[in-house]
């Protein structure tokens, strides 16, 4: 039986939305690609805020986002 992580499932997700962006702006503009990553961020972002019940349990998710982030870096 195969493991279901949903977390590596998003993870996986976010992995293939990059890969994604960078093959398509490969050899072009570093610029191209950071705002590229600020559309997936605020794609990433509205969609928490749209399916959570209250907006104080999105920024839970995000600050908890955002800390794992910062220690993985």
């Amino acid at each position: 039986m195969v493991n279901y992580n949903p977390y590596n499932i998003g993870f996986q997700a976010g992995r293939d939305a990059l890969s994604a962006i960078e093959d398509y702006f490969y050899g072009k503009s570093e610029k191209d690609i950071k705002t590229s990553l600020l559309g997936l961020l605020v794609f990433l972002l509205t969609t928490i805020y749209t399916i959570s019940p209250t907006p104080e349990t999105a920024e839970e998710l995000i600050c908890t986002a955002q800390k794992n982030a910062a220690e993985n870096w």
